[in-house]
């Protein structure tokens, strides 16, 4: 019987797939990474805008404590911690 795909040619394409799945999984670690800075950064911005908050005008309402934890927009996020070194009341501030 004769071989459908010479061996060389067979090899040569285990070959290529074989890379196809590394450089898939390098990269699937490597947008996991990303992400995970990300929403890590989105965190760190979030408790330090409620701990300024605290520390200024004391225990955050509910309903600004959840539109800070809602919030994925971290230039807002930054944003919002320098306006909060300014604000004199939660009145004042926005998110």
């Amino acid at each position: 019987m004769a071989e459908i795909i010479p061996g060389t040619l067979q090899a040569e394409m285990i070959s290529r797939i074989d890379q196809a799945f590394l450089d898939g999984e390098q990269r699937g670690i490597a947008e996991g990474i990303a992400e995970g800075i990300a929403e890590g950064a989105l965190e760190t911005a979030r408790e330090f805008l409620r701990l300024t908050l605290e520390e200024r005008l004391g225990p955050l309402p509910g309903d600004l404590r959840k539109a800070i934890l809602a919030n994925k927009d971290l230039d807002r996020l930054k944003a919002a911690a320098r306006d909060a070194l300014h604000v004199q009341s939660f009145e004042e501030f926005h998110i």
